[in-house]
């Protein structure tokens, strides 16, 4: 059966970041399927490796998609589920797995609803680093509001990024992921609010500030590993923070070990025979 990953034309280059990583590790998928079209979908049958932020909503997926649910996060949890959709999760973590949760809301919710599953943690940490990108003295600050931190006008070198981006080409919006991927290896520090600029940097051993700005579904920061500091947007802290990367360092390795641990268990025949991105991941 061919296999297949999810495209997106969300304003959310991170979206796409989740299935860049993915094929970085099964290879590259031999259909791409819009994760907001897939109830809809009408192609060849396929396999699909889900690592996405997915609603309840968008339940059931299209028959032809036998859908693999390595590592999601469930929106709409704050409603009650329609029992043909619960049914739907039941029956497919019957068929092919129990559902694989990226972080610890979703894990609860479905446990709850006696749904098979487990925390499996976030893809994106096995990113490691892009081989060919060089080291640069710079710090890069990626959708973070700069008049929270008072030592910034001190650093001599900053880049400003957003993920924020306006291009509906699949193979466009691939490229800005290797772009940004090659930019994360090459900072000295990140300073972020977005989950997938924050887990691939912590997985490649990057000085990381997380700040909770504009987080519409707070359950998705439990994807973070357990200890690594958050920080609320306009705290003090931030103000009197020195923005040295030596004092931002946080060891990720055991999580990863638990992503590596749990994707392969679950796709490991898939992955032996790929090249992947992670020219240093932890195993």
């Amino acid at each position: 059966m061919k296999t297949a990953l999810y495209t997106y034309s969300t304003p959310n280059i991170g979206d796409d970041f989740q299935s860049y990583v993915m094929a970085g590790i099964i290879g590259a998928p031999d259909i791409w399927i819009n994760r907001d079209r897939a109830s809809t979908y009408a192609g060849e049958p396929c396999r699909l490796i889900a690592n996405a932020y997915m609603t309840v909503e968008s339940f059931p997926i299209a028959e032809k998609i036998r859908p693999e649910f390595v590592a999601i996060h469930l929106g709409g949890m704050e409603k009650l589920i329609e029992p043909s959709k619960l049914q739907y999760l039941k029956e497919n973590s019957a068929q092919v797995g129990p559902i694989g949760c990226r972080d610890l809301e979703t894990f609860h919710y479905l446990e709850r609803l006696t749904v098979p599953c487990y925390f499996a943690g976030c893809p994106t940490a096995l990113c490691g680093a892009d081989a060919e990108a060089e080291p640069a003295d710079f710090l890069l600050f990626v959708d973070v509001d700069p008049s929270m931190f008072g030592r910034l006008n001190r650093q001599p070198h900053v880049r400003w990024h957003t993920q924020r981006i306006a291009e509906d080409d699949r193979t466009r919006r691939q490229e800005l992921c290797r772009s940004r991927h090659r930019l994360y290896t090459s900072a000295r520090l990140v300073v972020t609010s977005r989950i997938h600029v924050a887990l691939p940097c912590l997985g490649m051993g990057k000085p990381v500030i997380f700040v909770k700005q504009n987080i519409l579904a707070a359950g998705r920061l439990r994807a973070l590993p357990s200890g690594f500091r958050t920080y609320e947007a306009g705290a003090k802290e931030l103000w009197t923070m020195e923005l040295k990367p030596e004092q931002h360092l946080f060891d990720a390795s055991e999580y990863c070990r638990h992503v590596h641990k749990h994707l392969f268990a679950r796709l490991g025949e898939c992955v032996k025979q790929n090249v992947s991105h992670r020219e240093a991941a932890p195993v």
